[in-house]
C-alpha cells in the first residue's frame, strides 16, 4: 500500500499567529495519537513568520 501524503499551507493573519500556532501544535500532538497516523510534522516560514506548513502521512 503506497502512504497518503497531505501538505497543508496555513497563512494565519499576524494578529493570530500565535493562537493559531498554538492551535496547531495541539492538532500535531492529537493527530500524531490518531491510528493509521505515519507521520505529522509542523513547520513555520522563516521568511514569512505566522505562515505555517503542515505535512501529513
Amino acid at each position: 500500500m503506497t502512504d497518503l501524503k497531505v501538505v497543508a499551507t496555513i497563512p494565519a493573519k499576524p494578529e493570530a499567529a500565535d493562537q493559531v500556532r498554538a492551535a496547531l501544535q495541539e492538532l500535531v500532538e492529537a493527530t500524531r495519537a490518531e491510528d493509521g497516523c505515519v507521520a505529522y510534522d509542523l513547520y513555520e516560514s522563516g521568511s514569512v513568520p505566522g505562515t505555517f506548513v503542515t505535512v501529513e502521512r
